[in-house]
């Protein structure tokens, strides 16, 4: 058997593909998981879990960015659109730092695989519009795609 040679672009050894995600919850909401070890009491409202919402946001996402630049690697950053509403100066600071911004759902509690197909395609276009609008050029792609909604297939 013939042995295969990889090669690179200008001779590079290795390729890395970096992915930023990029996620908010909706007013109110917050992650399931958290790395804390006592559950909150039943009704409690989980301040960590709101803060560690919006920590990508007004800071993680800053300081990610901070690295690449250093750094000289571009990245994807997959957006909710909800963070792209409250957090514009930093969707507009990805975009111009030349990094490419794609979709990732309206908003990280929302789950695609429960909407319908119709549901989740209005979704996706409405979430690459918001995005386009806050980063001045539409994403091309998006993280979570379509799936077939068994009713729609009629044999």
């Amino acid at each position: 058997m013939a042995e295969v040679t990889i090669s690179w672009p200008n001779g590079k050894r290795v390729a890395v593909l970096v992915s930023v995600l990029l996620e908010t919850w909706s007013e109110g909401k917050s992650p399931t998981y958290f790395p804390r070890t006592t559950p909150l009491k039943a009704g409690a409202i989980d301040l960590p879990g709101r803060q560690w919402s919006q920590y990508g946001g007004e800071e993680g996402v800053w300081r990610i960015l901070g690295i690449l630049e250093r750094t000289g690697v571009p990245a994807t950053v997959f957006a909710n659109a909800i963070s792209a509403d409250l957090y514009p100066d930093l969707i507009r600071e990805i975009v111009r730092s030349g990094h490419h911004i794609a979709g990732h759902g309206y908003a990280q509690d929302q789950y695609m695989l429960e909407m319908t197909l119709a549901v989740q395609q209005a979704t996706i276009r409405t979430c690459l519009d918001i995005l386009e609008k806050q980063s001045g050029t539409r994403p091309d792609g998006s993280m979570k795609s379509p799936r077939r909604d068994a009713s729609s297939n009629h044999h």
